[in-house]
C-alpha cells in the first residue's frame, strides 16, 4: 500500500503539469562567470497541503480516491488556516535562505520581482531584468509546501518542500543549473535530491501537527532551510564542483526514521518578528561551525535555562556522531552529543 501511495503522488504531480527538472550541475566555467545572481521572487502556494497518501481509500478506486482527495482538501485547509494566522509566509522565508546562502557561496544577490502564471511554473517574462546587471538568474518553482504522510517505511506527517530550481545566465539565457529537490520524504519515482527530515518534526497524527503550531512551523523552516542550503552547496564554489557532478543523488535515511542525513542546515528561528533567521554549515565544516544538530541541541539548551546568543556550535568533524557546545549568558557552557540524530546533554 506504501508503494501505491507514493506511485499515485507521482502520477499526480505529474498529471498537475508538473515535469520534473533534470539535475544539471553547475560547472566550474559557468561558477567562474557569475558574480552576481538575481534571485527571482518565490513564489507562495496558493494553499499548503495537508497529504495522507497512506489512506487505504486510495486502494479502492474511483470512490475510494474521491475519499482520500476529500480528507486530504480537508486537512489542507486546516493547515493553511493555521500558517497564514500566524503569519506564515513561505516565498518571503526562502528568499531570505536562499540570499543567506548564495552571499555565504560568494555571490552578490540581487532580488528581482518577477510575474508568473502559476506557482508550479517557472517565470517566463523577463523584460525588467536587464536594469538589475545580473549574471544569471535563480528561479524555483513549487512541487508541494505542508505535511506529507508519503513514505514506504512509515505512516507519520513531516514536513515537506519540494521544489524544482534553476539556474540561467543572463543575458544569454542558458541553461546553467536545475535541479528537483525533495524535503521531507524519499520518492524513488521523482528523480532528484531527497533530504529526509529529522524524526523531531514527524508526527504520526495530522492533528498532532495542527495542535502544535510553534512545532509545525519549525519542521518548515527546517526544510527551507535545508533546502536553501543545499541549493547554495550546489553553486558554492569551484571546491563543490566535483561535488555537485559525483553525488547527483545525495544520500538518504531509507528506513530510517531519524532522519541521519539531514541537510547540513540549522535554524535559529527569533519568534519576536516570526521570521526565521538561518546559518549553515558548509560541507566539512571546521570546528566552532554550526552543524545539522545545531537548530536541535539549541533548543535543549534552552529548555534547560541556557540563555546563550552565540548558537549551538561543532566540537568535533561533522559525522554521524558530533559534539556541540553553547555558550550561556554568566560563563555557563551547555554540552551536547548527537549520536546518529538522537542529541543528549553531556555532563
Amino acid at each position: 500500500m506504501r508503494a501505491t501511495a507514493v506511485i499515485v503522488l507521482a502520477a499526480a504531480l505529474a498529471l498537475s503539469g508538473c515535469a520534473f527538472a533534470p539535475y544539471q550541475p553547475l560547472d566550474a566555467a559557468n561558477r567562474q562567470k557569475i558574480k552576481t545572481i538575481g534571485l527571482v521572487s518565490v513564489p507562495n502556494p496558493p494553499q499548503y497541503q495537508g497529504t495522507n497518501f497512506s489512506s487505504p481509500a486510495l486502494l479502492f478506486g474511483a470512490i475510494g480516491g474521491a475519499v482520500a482527495g476529500a480528507s486530504a482538501e480537508s486537512r489542507s485547509t486546516a493547515l493553511t488556516t493555521l500558517l497564514r494566522g500566524a503569519g506564515f509566509d513561505y516565498g518571503k522565508r526562502m528568499e531570505k535562505a536562499l540570499t543567506s546562502e548564495l552571499e555565504q557561496a560568494g555571490y552578490k544577490v540581487v532580488p528581482i520581482a518577477l510575474p508568473r502564471s502559476s506557482d508550479r511554473k517557472f517565470a517566463e517574462d523577463f523584460s525588467t531584468v536587464d536594469a538589475y546587471h545580473v549574471d544569471a538568474l535563480l528561479d524555483t518553482s513549487i512541487l508541494g509546501v505542508g505535511y506529507y504522510d508519503v513514505n514506504f517505511t512509515d505512516s507519520a506527517f513531516r514536513p515537506a518542500v519540494n521544489i524544482q530550481a534553476h539556474l540561467i545566465s543572463w543575458p544569454g539565457r542558458q541553461p546553467v543549473f536545475s535541479e528537483t529537490i525533495l524535503f521531507g520524504y524519499k520518492n524513488p519515482f521523482i528523480p532528484g535530491a531527497h533530504i529526509p527530515a529529522p524524526s523531531s518534526y514527524m508526527s504520526s497524527n495530522f492533528d498532532d501537527v495542527l495542535h502544535d503550531r510553534d512545532h509545525a512551523i519549525e519542521g518548515l523552516d527546517y526544510g527551507i532551510a535545508a533546502v536553501a542550503a543545499h541549493i547554495g552547496e550546489r553553486l558554492g564554489g569551484a571546491e563543490h564542483a566535483v561535488d555537485a557532478v559525483t553525488d547527483t543523488q545525495p544520500s538518504s535515511s531509507d528506513g530510517n526514521s531519524s532522519g541521519v542525513e539531514p541537510a547540513r542546515a540549522a535554524t535559529t528561528i527569533d519568534r519576536g518578528n516570526n521570521e526565521s533567521q538561518v546559518q549553515t554549515m558548509r560541507p566539512k565544516a571546521a570546528l566552532g561551525k554550526f552543524g545539522k544538530f545545531s537548530f536541535e541541541v539549541e533548543r535543549m539548551a534552552k529548555g534547560s535555562g541556557c540563555r546563550a546568543g552565540q548558537g549551538a556550535y561543532l566540537t568535533t568533524d561533522a559525522g554521524p556522531v558530533e559534539g556541540y557546545r553553547v555558550e550561556c549568558d554568566g560563563g555557563v557552557v551547555y554540552v551536547a552529543r548527537c549520536e546518529y540524530g538522537v542529541c543528549s546533554q553531556q555532563k
